[in-house]
């Protein structure tokens, strides 16, 4: 019998020894609860299923790690939630590459459910994205959200307003599957593994002002899914600024397309291209009377795609579809006589 106790306590110690070798990147929760009301909660889901509707849930400075902080969900046909952040506080839902951020599937969310200004992480799984909305429409708002195998946020049959997110090292920024319809506003999309927004099956998103960079395969991925593009810049992507692969048609406007290894693929691709700075010209696609250049837009550095006050871009959009006050820095989207090519207005009191 002591043989057979010694027998399991070396297996117990190889197999606790093994675990914590597969569990060595594992991040832990260390945060200060979630507050609700006057009550704190240790963690997210528990305060989501204590809340009601019109509530609002507040972060604390820290990481959410627990089980009950992913895979976070609510029935919207019982209460429409806001989940943020204690005043400057850094909160981050980290979901060690083992779940989403948030799960809205056909849980009837719109835009009065707000997630604002938190950290999502998910560090791995290929089925892991950060926020995850079929046959929803939230509000995603100031949040960052990065390293997620699969996608940063995910639209399925979806119409989410996804503004002032920062969405960097994904498989994918943002996918648009299956008819969705989102509103893309004010985002800086960087450097995610293959394109910065895929849109596919019918999808059409509304893609308005945003820096889309140095992703490695594609800005802007069209695959049986369209979408209207203004006053975006869509640079520095490592195939393509806009592979279009779709007889839908669509039109850009407003929007700088440089420095990516093409500008447009394929060459004969359906769509129309007016007022903006392109790589490529294509008399079929962006032709010099409808206002496009080709020139340099002469970005402050190369890796800052502000305007320079010497860039050709200044003054030379078109204001009849700017209905919308700011630009990605937050500063008046029309300058002068005409609105700026891109996502960002040159302003007068910059040093450039």
């Amino acid at each position: 019998m002591k043989i057979i106790t010694k027998i399991i306590i070396i297996i117990t110690i190889i197999l606790s020894a093994i675990s914590c070798e597969e569990d060595s990147d594992w991040i832990e929760s260390d945060n200060f609860g979630v507050i609700l009301d006057t009550l704190t909660y240790s963690t997210i889901q528990e305060a989501i299923n204590e809340a009601t509707d019109g509530d609002t849930l507040f972060l604390t400075e820290g990481i959410f790690a627990d089980a009950g902080d992913k895979n976070l969900t609510w029935d919207g046909n019982e209460k429409h939630l806001t989940i943020t952040i204690v005043e400057e506080a850094n909160a981050i839902i980290e979901c060690n590459g083992k779940g989403n951020g948030f799960v809205f599937n056909c849980t009837h969310q719109n835009t009065s459910d707000v997630i604002d200004g938190i950290i999502i992480r998910s560090s791995g799984d290929f089925d892991d994205a950060g926020i995850y909305c079929e046959w929803t429409s939230p509000t995603i708002k100031n949040c960052t959200i990065s390293d997620c195998g699969w996608c940063g946020i995910y639209c399925d049959n979806a119409a989410p307003i996804l503004e002032n997110n920062t969405i960097y090292e994904n498989e994918v920024g943002i996918m648009c599957a299956n008819g969705s319809i989102p509103l893309i506003r004010w985002n800086i999309i960087e450097k995610n593994k293959s394109d910065g927004i895929f849109s596919n099956n019918d999808s059409y998103p509304s893609i308005i002002n945003n820096l889309i960079i140095q992703n490695r395969r594609d800005g802007i991925y069209c695959l049986n899914g369209s979408g209207v593009m203004v006053n975006n810049t869509i640079a520095d992507n490592k195939n393509s600024g806009i592979n279009y692969d779709t007889d839908t048609p669509t039109t850009i406007i407003n929007s700088i397309i440089w420095g990516n290894g093409k500008g447009f693929e394929p060459e004969n691709i359906n769509i129309t291209v007016s007022y903006s700075c392109a790589q490529d010209s294509i008399p079929s696609v962006n032709p010099y009377s409808l206002g496009n250049i080709y020139s340099k837009p002469c970005f402050v550095l190369p890796e800052n795609y502000h305007l320079a006050s010497k860039s050709p871009c200044i003054n030379k959009g078109n204001n009849d579809v700017v209905d919308w006050d700011v630009d990605l820095d937050g500063n008046p989207r029309i300058y002068g006589e005409k609105v700026d090519m891109g996502c960002y207005e040159w302003q007068p009191y910059r040093k450039n």
